[in-house]
């Protein structure tokens, strides 16, 4: 499997295309420095010391780039603002932390767009394409290099910046393993780089030419070629003082001495890569040691050894970096077979099968040809060629399969919404015939409960009538018959003392049939309203107080005679059970409602207490018949009051 300096990158130079590396000092950062030195409070300053300890000591680095941060918003300059995002970029980028370093970079691409940067505006494309190439976007990378390298092809940009994106190009061709390409490329920027005076940045990226052409050359089986240009990149990052590339030339060492049977020289260079990864704190480079340790006891035929450190591996990397985890898992299959442990093998089979599936991109074959004409010979076309037909058919098989997914998924889905609404449908159909059967119940209810108010009012009439005009007339004679006999008869005092008593008791017959027949159905009522009936009922009554609010008009019959008869059984119940000293009565005529109120000082009751009464139940019937509402408010020793309000 192929190997990357960088997180997620495969080739190392991102960030040495900045103009502003090159104000680094030829001195190596120290690991061990606590405090920006004097001169990082110039925010130029600030940015190259965050690029310079981006790779030794992030802390620090992010500390500069903070730093600048805080010049850039009190002095609320766009251009350090874009370079404290480029700054943070820097640092996510050498944490393997990739969608960071897309994140800080888009930011940092937005401001130098806003004023009008281009030199700026190129260096962040180029770290936005280094991140497709790292995600197999490689049409896209592509597509920004050559916008980048026609910029720096210009009149009057620096030849140098030129060869840092053939590097960048060499390093996006030898992802798609197309090595001899990407070693021509590397090639012509060593090319560039030799007539150039060497200093610590042309000499840095001499090295990284050499290290990825040599990973090339592993690739390719050449180990013994490769292990020639590791050696070169170590000599120079060894005569630079750069302790992070040191560390990844000796890692590339590690695998040329494993695959040639050097196991001694290997160790040797493991240890020291080891070393220089824990003193980095770097989890990328940690990452990578164990990774080495992984494959030099999976060597040397030590499996439990090889899965200890490839798990150890895992640790030090994320999802993001989907091509190391896929050369880890490649190595954890191997040793789990070896290991005779078969169930951790098809664990790690599947996610090695996982991402090779994600790792494909259909639109990288159809924009490839562009690239092809201006950078590659007769021969490599015709091997991208076949590469485009493989994966052309791969993609189409993968369309027509996913069409078939999404079709069986779309008629899933209609099937369960179809089944969904029907039974919506159902329950609100049984929903709407149980309503209607409820309001046909309620219709019948109220139709009988006023058929029997109708009923009791009509024979309350004729009662009434029947007293009056029948038993009245009887009563009326009677006392005439007895007037009648007193005029020829001849009475002693005893005799005229029982006349008298008699006529009496006939007078107070017919007041007492009288007062009744009124009860029954008050002429006032007929003739006055239920204002004038109300009140003549409680002037009748000691004890009774009538109050009446609102204007006073006449409402629909049946209603008054409804009214009446609740408010006449209140008070009867107040009278006979209450114990009150007195009771109110009102009623409040407003606008379209009429409500009445019966209110005493009694002893109460517990309207939760069920009653063996049926006058309570007689007046929610009389109020239910009109659609009106009751309230009772209740409590034992302080009283009761009752509301019934009736809209018209």
């Amino acid at each position: 499997m192929r190997t990357h300096i960088f997180p997620l990158f495969p080739n190392f130079f991102l960030f040495p295309l900045l103009p502003l590396l090159f104000l680094i000092s030829c001195h190596s950062p120290h690991d061990n420095d606590n405090h920006p030195p004097q001169d990082a409070v110039i925010p130029d300053s600030l940015f190259t010391r965050s690029l310079e300890y981006a790779t030794s000591n992030k802390s620090l680095s992010r500390r500069y780039t903070k730093d600048l941060f805080r010049f850039a918003q009190k002095e609320k300059n766009k251009k350090w603002e874009g370079n404290a995002y480029l700054g943070m970029s820097a640092t996510c980028f050498y944490e393997s932390q990739l969608d960071s370093v897309i994140y800080y970079s888009q930011k940092a691409l937005s401001i130098f767009e806003d004023i009008k940067d281009t030199e700026r505006v190129m260096i962040t494309k180029m770290a936005i394409a280094q991140c497709m190439s790292s995600l197999f976007r490689y049409d896209e990378a592509l597509k920004i290099f050559q916008e980048c390298l026609d910029f720096y092809a210009g009149a009057g940009k620096p030849i140098e910046n030129k060869a840092k994106i053939f590097i960048n190009i060499a390093s996006l061709y030898g992802d798609m393993q197309l090595f001899d390409l990407s070693n021509d490329y590397y090639e012509q920027a060593l090319n560039i780089f030799k007539v150039m005076d060497e200093d610590v940045s042309i000499l840095h990226d001499m090295g990284t030419c050499y290290t990825n052409m040599g990973e090339n050359l592993f690739q390719q089986k050449e180990y013994q070629k490769s292990l020639e240009y590791q050696g070169k990149a170590l000599e120079i990052y060894r005569k630079i003082n750069d302790t992070y590339f040191t560390g990844y030339a000796l890692r590339g060492l590690v695998d040329c001495y494993l695959a040639l049977d050097q196991d001694e020289e290997a160790q040797k260079a493991l240890n020291e890569f080891s070393k220089i990864a824990k003193s980095l704190d770097n989890s990328f480079f940690l990452f990578l040691a164990s990774k080495a340790k992984a494959n030099y006891y999976y060597k040397r035929q030590q499996y439990q050894k090889a899965l200890v450190s490839g798990r150890e591996a895992l640790s030090y990397i994320n999802d993001i970096d989907k091509r190391n985890l896929a050369v880890i898992y490649e190595t954890l299959s191997l040793a789990s077979i070896h290991a005779g442990t078969p169930h951790e093998t098809v664990g790690y089979i599947e996610k090695l099968t996982q991402l090779s599936q994600e790792a494909f991109n259909e639109e990288w074959s159809d924009k490839m040809t562009e690239m092809e004409v201006k950078y590659e010979t007769e021969k490599k076309e015709l091997k991208i060629s076949a590469l485009e037909e493989e994966k052309r058919l791969m993609t189409w098989l993968s369309i027509f399969g996913g069409a078939l997914l999404l079709m069986g998924l779309a008629a899933l889905f209609f099937l369960w919404r179809w089944t969904v609404q029907k039974r919506r449908i159902s329950e609100h159909q049984r929903e709407l015939a149980e309503s209607r059967i409820r309001q046909l119940e309620q219709e019948k209810q109220l139709t009988t409960s006023q058929a029997l108010l109708d009923g009791e009012t009509q024979e309350r009439t004729r009662l009434a009538r029947d007293l009056h005009d029948g038993l009245g007339g009887i009563l009326a004679g009677a006392k005439l018959n007895l007037q009648e006999l007193k005029k020829g008869a001849q009475m002693d005092a005893a005799t005229v003392q029982r006349y008298e008593t008699a006529l009496s008791l006939l007078d107070e017959s017919v007041r007492e049939m009288r007062r009744v027949a009124h009860h029954l159905m008050p002429e006032s009522l007929a003739v006055s309203g239920l204002k004038q009936a109300t009140a003549d009922f409680c002037n009748s009554i000691p004890h009774v107080t009538f109050y009446h609010y609102g204007a006073d008009m006449r409402f629909d019959p049946k209603k008054e005679v409804l009214l009446y008869r609740i408010m006449h059984e209140l008070v009867t119940n107040a009278l006979k059970h209450s114990n009150s000293s007195q009771i109110m009565v009102q009623i409040v005529n407003d606008s379209g409602r009429i409500a009445l109120t019966v209110q005493d000082d009694g002893c109460g009751f517990d309207p939760s207490t069920p009653s063996r009464g049926i006058g309570l139940s007689n007046i929610r019937t009389r109020v239910a018949a009109c659609n009106g509402t009751l309230l009772l408010d209740s409590k034992p020793g302080i009283g009761t009051e009752v509301n019934v309000e009736i809209i018209f």
